[in-house]
């Protein structure tokens, strides 16, 4: 993803509060542990310090 203002902007939103709704979409890995889907929305909890769930 380019690191555009309007993707920064959209990253930005995944960190707040009224966003909470996009936690319950999972992240996908494959058998690596590799992110397949979900990458933006796994930085943006480690940002706000979010527990790992698995």
């Amino acid at each position: 993803m380019p690191n555009t203002p309007s993707h920064a902007a959209e990253y930005e939103m995944l960190k707040t509060p009224d966003r909470d709704s996009q936690w319950a979409l999972p992240v996908i890995l494959n058998q690596n542990n590799v992110v397949l889907d979900g990458y933006h929305r796994l930085k943006a909890r480690q940002e706000l310090g979010a527990p790992r769930v698995i």
